[in-house]
């Protein structure tokens, strides 16, 4: 899985991070995507204290538990002139901006077709983790029965002779809540 996982993320570096500064539809602007939140991100990001009271948050920040759910507003270390996060670089960028769009997800990658990148270059995408898998598996594409237009999962099959070696497999991790708004 560490492979496949790395060939994702390599394929995300070259050809989706390259689109974002000529992208329609940017995410970080939060028009068609969530960001999921920890108490220290949404802090540093909107510069909220931690006693900050549900009612006193931005219109646009939503809370559930110790999670915090920000949509409909750019992201405030976004630039919408340069198209540039603020805080890409750096410990300050929120661990959901780097799952998104292509991400491990249990025994398998998960591709969001929002990111314009994605939808166009999805065959890409798939070529890169065919050529990461080890010899004689095989690589599954199935999407979302839930958001079948969005979500494009990449699961292995071991090959025969791996399987029957390997231990059983853990079941499927599911998606953080808040990737897609409803």
């Amino acid at each position: 899985m560490a492979r496949l996982s790395a060939a994702a993320k390599a394929w995300e570096r070259d050809v989706v991070i390259p689109h974002c500064r000529q992208c329609s539809r940017p995410c970080c602007a939060l028009t068609d995507v969530v960001l999921d939140l920890s108490p220290r991100e949404v802090q540093t990001l909107y510069r909220i204290g931690p006693s900050t009271k549900a009612q006193d948050l931005p219109s646009t920040i939503r809370r559930q538990g110790q999670r915090f759910f920000a949509h409909g507003q750019p992201c405030p270390a976004f630039d919408t002139d340069s198209h540039r996060c603020g805080v890409y670089d750096t410990d300050e960028k929120p661990s959901g901006c780097s799952d998104f769009p292509v991400y491990a997800d249990g025994d398998g990658i998960t591709a969001d077709r929002r990111c314009e990148a994605v939808k166009a270059n999805l065959a890409g995408l798939e070529d890169a983790l065919v050529e990461a898998l080890d010899d004689g598996a095989t690589l599954t594409v199935a999407t979302d029965p839930d958001f079948p237009d969005t979500f494009v999962f990449f699961q292995v099959e071991a090959s025969p002779n791996t399987r029957a070696s390997a231990k059983a497999s853990a079941p499927r991790a599911k998606r953080p809540i808040g990737r897609s708004p409803r």
